[in-house]
This record gives structure tokens, C-alpha cells and sequence, in this order.
């Protein structure tokens, strides 16, 4: 019997991610939907570690078999920041291929913004009004300024979660003065950015990472729409403070935090807890749709 059903991946810096879905319901029906930490840039996006790179291909042999066994007609493979940068990411890319027979398409830091706004779209997270949607990755974190649905500003900028690690977080727990120059190095890098906001009021940041569907895990959080929650800002800073002062032991302790988090929370929080107060935004929204979903977008048109 023929398969009607198709299959997204999307290959993060810290994560895998494997959708299988169908287009039988409006905007599409899943079917199945895994994630797997894989750690690519463990130790930085300049190359992949020799066993991050076999966590890689072991968890992607894993996605060929549910693939196979869900009778996937087309696979659509997108590599982001780590495999855009690392001195061996077309290795990669020719193992996988070799392998499973599948093409990875690399996309920039501007295209992977696009496809996330496309995801953001089809959540209904953003619908009028001027948003900042914020996707915090492992390598790259992409922001987009949307207003009544037309993109104002998109860029990517090279502050994921395990380069700010690397660079600022050395001590358990954290210290006062890695932050302060945590803080410091997001307000540089993002200068383009904050110099764009400054001319437009933001009414929501949209989340759409792990990240955030950790901080929801966390916080208090009211139904937004069906893919969409509104998280408690307050709540939000009040949890920020408290798990910034843990240490990595207590942090693996944490209710609600998941263990694969508790390496990089500490920087994920002081990067969002950065951004909420350069924006003061009305409203907090963490999507559940982000990349994945955006592929599905763009690539139903042509399905």
C-alpha cells in the first residue's frame, strides 16, 4: 500500500529532531515526533567531536529505521549552525548520504529564520500587532521582528547556547561576573538588532525552542491557542534567579528540568533573561511550532 506519509529533520547544534506527519488534516496530521540530544557542538561549531559525530550518525541510523518503518515516502534533512561551520560538516553530510542515502540541505542563518517564521505562522502565535520571535539554538540564536505578519528584520547571530557556555560559563554555580559578561557580550553582538527596537514597540517575545519548552515546564503558564502558551513574566524572572544560582548537581535535582537541559539552562535563562529586559514586552509566548513546522509549510506548496 502506498504511504502517504513524509518525514522532516531537523539537525541542531545541541539537538535532533525527527517529525512524521501526514497531510491529511489542516495544517498537517503527526504521526510521530522525536528528539534526540546529540551534542554536535560540545565543543564549539569550528568541528564536531569524534564522538558527538558518532552520537550523530547512531541517532540518524535510529531515524532511517522509524522512517522505514512508518513507510516515510520523502525525507527532507536540514542542518543548521554546527554543521554550516564545522572544518568537518561535509564530512558529515557525505557519511550520511553514503549511509542512508540521504541529502542534508544546509541553510543560512537568514533561511533558517525564514522557515521559523513560517513555523510561528502556522502556530497562529503571532497574529497582529509587533512581535520579536527569539529561537535559541546551540550554535546560532535567530531573532525576528514580525508586524501584522510581514517580517520587519530577521537575523542570525552566533550566540547559541553551547558557545556561550564555552565562553562564560566555567564555574558551578555560575559567577556574578560570568554573567555580567554574558550580558555584556549578548548587548555587542546584538547591537543591529537592539538599534532595530529601538524604533518599534514590541508587544510579545515569541520563544520557540527547547529552551522555552522548558521555561513553560517551569513557570505558570495560560493557554495561548492550541500550539501556543502564554508564560507568566514574573513567575518567569522569579525562576531565572533561582535556577541561575544552582550549581550543575542541584540543577540535575531540579523539578521540571529535564537533565539533557541542566548543562546549558543556566546561559539559556540569562540569554532570555537579557532579552526581556532590554524589550519589556507586554507578553511572553512560547510556540510549539518553530523550524520543522515551517519546512512542512513551505514544502506543502510543492507537495
Amino acid at each position: 500500500m502506498d504511504s502517504n506519509n513524509y518525514a522532516v529533520i531537523d539537525l541542531g547544534s545541541n539537538t535532533f529532531h525527527l517529525l512524521i506527519f501526514s497531510l491529511e488534516e489542516h495544517p498537517f496530521h503527526l504521526i510521530h515526533r522525536h528528539r534526540e540530544y546529540v551534542f554536535l557542538s560540545e565543543k564549539g561549531v569550528q568541528s564536531i567531536g569524534k564522538e558527538a559525530y558518532q552520537r550523530g550518525i547512531k541517532c540518524l541510523q535510529g531515524f532511517y529505521d522509524t522512517c522505514k518503518s512508518h513507510g516515510v515516502k520523502k525525507v527532507k534533512i536540514i542542518g543548521t549552525e554546527t554543521l554550516r561551520k564545522a572544518s568537518n560538516g561535509a564530512q558529515f553530510l557525505s557519511d550520511v548520504y553514503d549511509q542512508f542515502r540521504w541529502t542534508i540541505q544546509l541553510v543560512s542563518g537568514i533561511e533558517e529564520a525564514a522557515l521559523i517564521t513560517e513555523g510561528i505562522k502556522l502556530s497562529g502565535a503571532h497574529t497582529q500587532g509587533t512581535d520579536l520571535i527569539m529561537d535559541i539554538g546551540g550554535g546560532s540564536v535567530e531573532f525576528i521582528v514580525i508586524q501584522n505578519s510581514e517580517v520587519l528584520f530577521t537575523e542570525s547571530y552566533p550566540i547559541g547556547l553551547s558557545i556561550l557556555k564555552n565562553l562564560f560559563h566555567n564555574s558551578e554555580p555560575m559567577k556574578s561576573v560570568e554573567k555580567e559578561e554574558l550580558n555584556l557580550h549578548i548587548e555587542t553582538v546584538l547591537q543591529s538588532l537592539l538599534n532595530f527596537i529601538q524604533n518599534h514597540k514590541i508587544n510579545n517575545i515569541i520563544g520557540a525552542s527547547g529552551s522555552f519548552e522548558v521555561l513553560t515546564s517551569l513557570t505558570k503558564t495560560i493557554p495561548h491557542n492550541s500550539h501556543c502558551v502564554l508564560v507568566d513574566l514574573g513567575f518567569t524572572q522569579t525562576i531565572i534567579e533561582d535556577i541561575s544560582k544552582l550549581n550543575y548537581e542541584e540543577r540535575l535535582g531540579y523539578k521540571g528540568l529535564p537533565h539533557s537541559r541542566a548543562k546549558h539552562m543556566v546561559v539559556a535563562l540569562q540569554l532570555i533573561k537579557t532579552i526581556l529586559n532590554i524589550v519589556k514586552p507586554k507578553g511572553l509566548v512560547v510556540s510549539e511550532f518553530a523550524l520543522k513546522e515551517g519546512v512542512i509549510a513551505s514544502w506543502n506548496k510543492n507537495i
